[in-house]
């Protein structure tokens, strides 16, 4: 599945806010804006249910007046929705006390940074939950899920400010995570929980992280 987000958008983006800044009059500041990609297959009962794709923005910028500061989130990238978050960040700077040592990075190197696996293998995603479904069948079959789910989640965030400043990196990251409980006779144990990240398939689930111990 082609997970891929263009990062530039994001940069304009960035800019749209430090140009903004200036606009109603400040000279400092700075912003981290966001989109996210997550892929999930999930399963429930040792089936999988379902298998889906969740998109997310998210930013937040900050600026200095007379070393005061404001911030303010951004629930998406709208010129509208950024000349509000400035106008917030902007009343909420003046009922705040100074602090002479806030302020932001000056420019150092501008680079662009790409971190672990760009593209959510989703077939493998698919034969990973089924082989780890059988092994606990095979090896732990007193034991059962309430849910599981393997993730991809590619993340695209740039950081901008009015130094000069333009960083941008994009990871990838592979997850894990259930809730399990085992069963004999009219016995239940308590809820248990397994959870950990991965950047690719060579090593099976149940040999991650001491989960094999554990159950």
């Amino acid at each position: 599945m082609n997970t891929f987000i263009e990062s530039d958008s994001l940069k304009k983006s960035a800019q749209v806010v430090l140009e903004e800044l200036g606009a109603q009059g400040l000279i400092t500041g700075e912003t981290t804006i966001s989109q996210s990609v997550l892929t999930e297959v999930y399963g429930e009962g040792g089936k999988i249910n379902l298998i889906r794709t969740c998109l997310s923005d998210h930013g937040r910028l900050k600026l200095l007046m007379n070393t005061k500061k404001g911030e303010c989130d951004l629930i998406d990238f709208a010129p509208s929705t950024i000349r509000q978050a400035v106008g917030n960040a902007l009343e909420t700077a003046r009922i705040s006390p100074p602090d002479p040592a806030e302020c932001i990075s000056d420019e150092r190197e501008n680079r662009d940074f790409s971190v672990g696996p760009q593209a959510a293998e989703t077939e493998r995603m698919l034969s990973s939950q089924e082989e780890f479904q059988a092994t606990i069948k095979a090896d732990f079959p007193k034991v059962s899920f309430d849910s599981f789910s393997i993730t991809h989640e590619l993340k695209d965030t740039v950081y901008a400010n009015t130094a000069g400043v333009l960083l941008s990196e994009r990871r990838g990251v592979y997850g894990y995570s259930g809730i399990m409980v085992a069963r004999e006779g009219d016995k239940t144990t308590s809820f248990d929980f397994i959870d950990g990240n991965f950047s690719d398939f060579e090593t099976p689930l149940m040999e991650r992280y001491g989960t094999r111990r554990k159950f």
